[in-house]
């Protein structure tokens, strides 16, 4: 719910009478999701927005879900959150982009989520390194190259995971 509110309050007005709703955004989001997932629709509601919401609230799907909270902060922020102050109230918004993205984030920090929404895209945050390793190391091809950029204690511990399964030597190992 809360994050629904986040978003209908960064999107604005679903008056279709209004020159700035955003009912064209939410069947954007809508479309592109339900297309994504082999669905008509994200929850069977003709209203975009309507489906939209009801998607946020009560998706059982965390991929669908994942998706559709990416493309509302993509749409918030590219789109929306370009708006100058005389746009933000026709359109009426009520957060900003940046103060919608900043919630989201601090929403998903509090509650241990592991997910940040940065530059367009929402990003998994792990705090298990030996996980994140493998998370990491499985999405690659098999020759490619997977970066780290961990504080030197960390980089320790991230030398010692990767000594443990294979993927380099000990320090003093010849």
């Amino acid at each position: 719910m809360q994050v629904s509110n986040i978003v209908r309050g960064a999107l604005g007005t679903i008056n279709e009478y209004s020159d700035h709703n955003a009912i064209s955004i939410y069947q954007f989001i809508r479309d592109s999701v339900a297309n994504e997932h082999g669905r008509d629709r994200l929850r069977g509601e003709d209203f975009a927005p309507s489906d939209v919401h009801m998607c946020i609230r009560s998706e059982g799907d965390t991929l669908v879900w994942l998706d559709v909270i990416e493309l509302c902060f993509r749409s918030v922020e590219k789109i929306r959150g370009k708006l100058n102050s005389y746009g933000r109230d026709q359109a009426e918004i009520s957060i900003s982009g940046s103060d919608a993205i900043h919630e989201l984030n601090e929403r998903f920090r509090r509650s241990g989520f592991g997910y940040r929404y940065e530059n367009g895209q929402l990003i998994r945050i792990d705090s298990d390194p030996r996980r994140a390793i493998e998370l990491a190391l499985a999405a690659a091809e098999p020759a490619e190259t997977v970066y780290a950029l961990p504080t030197y204690t960390a980089m320790l511990a991230l030398r010692d995971i990767l000594r443990q399964t294979g993927y380099v030597r000990g320090f003093w190992e010849d």
